[in-house]
């Protein structure tokens, strides 16, 4: 686990560790089944649809453009999703990720 120091309370991985989920790559995308139950199927993703996903060119997408919004709403709910920046390192590494902390975003004393 990256950053294993951030999160002092998952000791035991194996206890506190992700749930094993059936997944699948197809057209560029990871496609998950949610439901460990059933048996995968993942026969919906043909290679039409994985025709369409390629004619987007997603690969060789861009930032266009970066618009700024004022809104008129509560400031807690915008700033929440925020206060778990683990994610942000990985999944944002090409965009916001420089502007944030790695894993903690309130240093402990």
């Amino acid at each position: 686990m990256p950053r294993q120091e951030g999160f002092p309370s998952l000791d035991d991985k194996h206890e506190h560790g992700l749930a094993p989920l059936a997944c699948h790559e197809a057209g560029g995308f990871i496609w998950v089944m949610l439901d460990r139950e059933a048996e995968p199927d993942f026969s919906a993703i043909t290679a039409e649809l994985v025709g369409d996903f390629d004619a987007l060119g997603l690969p060789d997408a861009h930032v266009f453009g970066h618009k700024t919004f004022q809104i008129d709403a509560n400031w807690k709910l915008i700033l929440e999703p925020f206060l778990e920046p683990y994610h942000i390192q990985r999944l944002h590494s090409t965009t916001v990720a420089g502007i944030f902390a790695d894993v903690a975003s309130i240093p402990s004393s």
